[in-house]
């Protein structure tokens, strides 16, 4: 059995660079990347679960490895779940 997965971008005051990963129409984690400052270079960061039931998994170089690290969690055949 196959996913249907999309990926969309919120607007947020408070998050910078937030995209969320919807898999058959129900958010299951997202991705964001804090505003990089003169003295800092902020890394992806990559979460599980939405609101405040959601737990960080990793800090990712890129975005695309952001992306890649939580469909890997979701895509495929199974749902892996990390409990």
């Amino acid at each position: 059995m196959k996913f249907n997965s999309e990926w969309r971008k919120i607007k947020s005051l408070s998050i910078s660079n937030l995209n969320v990963l919807i898999v058959d129409g129900k958010e299951v984690g997202f991705i964001c990347k804090p505003r990089d400052t003169k003295f800092d270079k902020n890394m992806w960061r990559v979460y599980r679960g939405i609101g405040e039931a959601n737990s960080f998994l990793c800090h990712c170089a890129t975005k695309a490895l952001a992306v890649k690290k939580l469909e890997s969690i979701y895509g495929g055949n199974t749902i892996i779940d990390q409990k």
